[in-house]
């Protein structure tokens, strides 16, 4: 059993045909001013928190470190990806 399995495994967690990914951060950092104080990262495009946090996540299928963006005012996350990645994904929006 991997160690992403391992940290699941609860007996709250029945059998699904869901594939896992990546284990997230037990509680995920709060919207705090120290978070992106370099400001690489846009604001939430939900609720426009400035301070989203770059969390690094262990997935189950590569064995490689990835990284989400979160929003620890509204809870928004994305999908985990390498740290370039992640950081162009979530700055990317449409102009409007």
């Amino acid at each position: 059993m991997s160690v992403a399995s391992e940290a699941i495994k609860d007996d709250r967690v029945k059998a699904t045909d869901i594939e896992l990914l990546s284990v997230l951060p037990e509680n995920w950092p709060l919207a705090t001013e120290d978070q992106n104080s370099d400001g690489l990262l846009k604001p939430c495009p939900f609720c426009g928190n400035p301070h989203v946090s770059l969390v690094e996540v262990y997935p189950e299928l590569s064995g490689e470190i990835e990284y989400v963006v979160n929003c620890g005012c509204c809870e928004t996350a994305q999908q985990p990806d390498c740290k370039d990645n992640a950081i162009r994904r979530w700055n990317q929006r449409e102009e409007a």
